[in-house]
């Protein structure tokens, strides 16, 4: 919702025809999502109060959710792949090979790859998430969706590393050991976790229901996914930008729209402990508290954007939001990563003693 009202009152002069053509759509797709996060809301406090809802009404909701999703991939992007496009056969004004790499690998590409690979995943899903149809249709399709995101995800932070090496050189992740960590589990970390899903994907096709799909390797891959976007915007509360800013920062923190994936232990962690036989009492409130402290980060996090409108400043590096984005981020990423290896040395010890 802020990205939509954001766009609306500070979006360019529509006389331009890069910002007609691509930030226009743009604001759709935010409007899109905005839709589809309000409906994601309401069907989960219904739920969270015990409201009646009927089988048939809550995959109505879910499938809103699906399509208006699929909405905001394809109105936010696909022009800019076009664009994109036209960049690489007029390299001329962007700097030769340099501009084709870039923006083949940078913007077409991932931009593409995200209009329409992951808005035909995301509609099938929508067809699959039908009451009357078998769950087994949509438990494939929605493993392939988050697949997929997993992805997307890699795809564009690749690229993003790849413009700052252009950028800055080599030595902007070898003289710097965060950089070097984020260029790593950016480029390989997330390749190797996205090969993980689809095998994971791949053996979990024809599961009949929910209660036959492992649960807790589904919470950990979403988990870690949370983890990577929390560990890169937490760090630069601590650490700013490290080695100066630069095209990666600019896109990991300026311009992300992918920082709601820091939401994702919400999620993740319960199911970790899904099957677990201390559910219910330490770990349980361990959980507990780490999703507390998790809603006060949000809350702070949602405020420094949306207190600064109607200007596109945001108010991340006052000290009022600062400290505590910086305290209760970094508990909330620190107890998530416990966690997670925690429900690994837990998974260990169970297949040891089986």
């Amino acid at each position: 919702m802020y990205e939509f009202t954001n766009g609306i009152i500070n979006r360019g002069p529509l006389t331009v025809f890069f910002i007609l053509v691509t930030d226009t759509p743009g604001c759709i797709g935010m409007a899109s999502r905005a839709a589809a996060g309000l409906i994601a809301l309401v069907l989960v406090l219904s739920f969270m109060f015990k409201k009646d809802l009927t089988k048939p009404e809550a995959f109505m909701a879910l499938r809103f959710v699906v399509l208006f999703e699929a909405g905001y991939w394809f109105f936010s992007f696909f022009m800019s792949g076009v664009m994109g496009g036209y960049g690489i056969f007029n390299t001329g004004s962007f700097g030769g090979f340099g501009g084709i790499l870039l923006f083949t690998v940078e913007n077409t590409v991932p931009c593409f790859l995200q209009s329409i690979g992951l808005v035909a995943v995301l509609l099938k899903l929508f067809f699959e998430l039908n009451p009357n149809k078998p769950a087994r249709g949509a438990i494939k399709w929605g493993l392939i969706a988050g697949t997929f995101y997993i992805f997307v995800f890699w795809f564009n932070n690749t690229g993003n590393w790849m413009e700052a090496l252009i950028e800055k050189g080599t030595n902007y992740i070898m003289l710097y050991p965060f950089n070097l960590f984020s260029f790593l589990f950016s480029t390989i970390g997330l390749l190797l976790l996205g090969v993980y899903a689809a095998y994971f994907t791949k053996k979990s096709v024809g599961t009949e229901s929910l209660s036959n799909l492992d649960l807790q390797i589904v919470g950990a891959i979403i988990t870690i996914v949370g983890l990577y976007f929390g560990i890169h915007y937490v760090s630069y509360m601590f650490l700013g930008a490290v080695g100066g800013w630069g095209t990666w920062y600019a896109w990991m923190l300026g311009h992300n729209l992918d920082l709601w994936a820091m939401a994702l232990p919400f999620i993740g962690l319960p199911l970790l402990f899904r099957q677990s036989k201390m559910q219910g009492k330490l770990i349980n409130r361990v959980v507990l508290l780490t999703q507390g402290i998790g809603a006060v980060f949000f809350a702070v996090f949602w405020a420094a954007y949306a207190f600064a409108l109607p200007s596109n400043h945001v108010l991340h590096g006052e000290p009022i939001f600062k400290i505590p984005l910086s305290i209760f981020g970094g508990l909330f990423v620190l107890l998530t990563a416990v966690l997670l290896v925690f429900s690994f040395v837990l998974a260990r010890r169970k297949t040891t003693s089986l």
